[in-house]
């Protein structure tokens, strides 16, 4: 189902990340992600659907590392 689909393009998503800046983060992981699933279904709305699901578990993958990377830091130093 959606999971498999997601796990399909996640290649695109994390090559799109490491560059055009904020673009990149944001906008290329939705536009690729839609594209290729308009490509194997021809359904754009369910391109969309899927193209949405996929860039809110990106952005929410991406903030808890961030999250976690900052407690990291944050635990390491104050053990100092």
């Amino acid at each position: 189902g959606l999971y498999l689909v997601i796990s399909d393009y996640s290649w695109l998503l994390e090559a799109s990340k490491y560059s055009y800046g904020i673009l990149g983060l944001l906008g290329i992981p939705f536009i690729l992600s839609i594209l290729g699933e308009f490509i194997s279904n021809k359904d754009f709305s369910l391109a969309l659907k899927s193209g949405t699901a996929a860039w809110i578990n990106y952005l929410v993958n991406t903030l808890l590392q961030l999250a976690v990377s900052v407690y990291c830091i944050y635990t390491a130093f104050n053990s100092l």
